[in-house]
Formats: C-alpha cells, structure tokens, sequence
C-alpha cells in the first residue's frame, strides 16, 4: 500500500511540475484563458494530493476513516 502510495503521489508531483510549466508558459504569452485553465488544473492536482496525503495519515495512524469515504 506505501508503495502504490508513493508511486501515486510522485505521479501527482510530475503533473503538477507540469501544470506550473504550462501556467508559466502562459503568462508569459499573456493567454488568459490558458492562464485560467493551468490554474484550474494546478488546484484540481493539489486537491487530488491532499486528498491522498488525508487518506495516508488515516492509514497510517490507525483510526478509520470518516462514515461515507
């Protein structure tokens, strides 16, 4: 499980390595729209990875996760 965790988490890191380029790129073209959606996609990925770090330290603590997840 910490291995496939991991694995998930350096993946997320490349994507988001990846959405900050894209973002950088942008502004630098002055394409709001692209702008916008490189933001967009940055919080989507850090949610995703907080998301997987909340999931982790439920795990790793002991404690069950919350009713409904």
């Amino acid at each position: 499980m910490q291995i496939r965790a991991r694995e998930d988490l350096e993946l997320l890191a490349i994507k988001l390595r990846r959405a900050q380029t894209d973002y950088e790129r942008a502004r630098s073209r002055g394409d709001a729209e692209r702008v916008r959606h490189a933001q967009a996609k940055m919080s989507a990925i850090a949610s995703e990875r907080d998301r997987l770090i909340m999931q982790l330290s439920i795990k790793m603590s002991g404690r069950s996760a919350p009713p409904g997840r």
